[in-house]
């Protein structure tokens, strides 16, 4: 049974998608069969492991077609179409598109609008360990829908300013999906990431957050490291790109302790 993680945290700029991208890698290089569910409409997840047709005008890629379109006619089966292979041997993605606020839009009239993704998923159980769905900011319907479709919650935190923001949102919502829609949901943890211990204020917002809730931020923190960034604009898992560096060590310990979880 495919064990799903949502990636989620209202605030953006946090690290879903860097997180999202690395910990599915580091599963996929552990061992498990790995499915990344890309359900932000910007595609960064799906950009950032080089997943794309080449634009049609300046640099870039164009992410193939993706999910709207099932999430639109909630036809699950249609899933199979658009799950690619990464060079990541072991892991997938269920590439975004760019129209994934129409799909949204389109949902909104649905009773059932909420257990799209679930729906969606539910056909390629068999074929994965783990499913991580990278999200969108906010708490808006795809995000809860990721809530709804999944086993737990891993929540990147920024330590910059304001970091408790958003924080109290995130975990009212959870509460409010185990209690009427998902009751399998829990927080597996909050990951401190961007984080420089050379800089004062990110020591401060690190303990802050480990006051907040102790019994619940990951060991691990991942700290600033361009080697991510160079990463994402290669298209490659900071696994493929440098696996000395800093950032791919954190992802390294970060994914042992997603394994914990199961």
């Amino acid at each position: 049974m495919t064990q799903v993680i949502a990636v989620v945290n209202p605030k953006g700029g946090v690290g879903k998608t860097t997180t999202a991208i690395h910990v599915s890698a580091g599963l996929a290089v552990a061992g498990s069969r790995v499915l990344l569910v890309d359900l932000d409409p910007q595609a960064h997840a799906t950009r950032g492991l080089g997943l794309g047709s080449p634009a049609k005008r300046g640099g870039g890629t164009q992410p193939f077609e993706g999910l709207s379109p099932v999430l639109g006619d909630l036809e699950g089966a249609r899933v199979l179409e658009r799950i690619r292979p990464t060079r990541v041997e072991g892991l997938s993605v269920l590439t975004a598109c760019g129209e994934g606020v129409g799909a949204e839009d389109e949902l909104r009239g649905r009773t059932d609008r909420t257990r799209g993704l679930t729906e969606v998923l539910s056909p390629v159980a068999s074929r994965f360990d783990f499913a991580l769905v990278d999200t969108p900011p906010g708490l808006g319907l795809l995000p809860l829908m990721a809530l709804v479709s999944a086993d737990g919650v891993l929540s990147p935190v920024h330590c910059g300013g304001f970091a408790l923001e958003g924080l109290a949102d995130l975990l009212q919502a959870i509460r409010r999906v185990r209690q009427h829609e998902n009751p399998r949901l829990s927080l597996l943890g909050l990951v401190l990431t961007l984080y420089q211990d050379e800089v004062a204020a990110c020591r401060e917002v690190a303990e802050e957050v480990r006051a907040y809730l102790p019994r619940k931020v990951c060991r691990t923190v991942v700290p600033r490291d361009p080697a991510l960034v160079e990463a994402a604009l290669r298209g490659l898992s900071i696994l493929e790109h440098d696996v000395c560096s800093r950032g791919a060590n954190a992802y390294i310990e970060l994914t042992k302790e997603v394994l914990g979880y199961g």
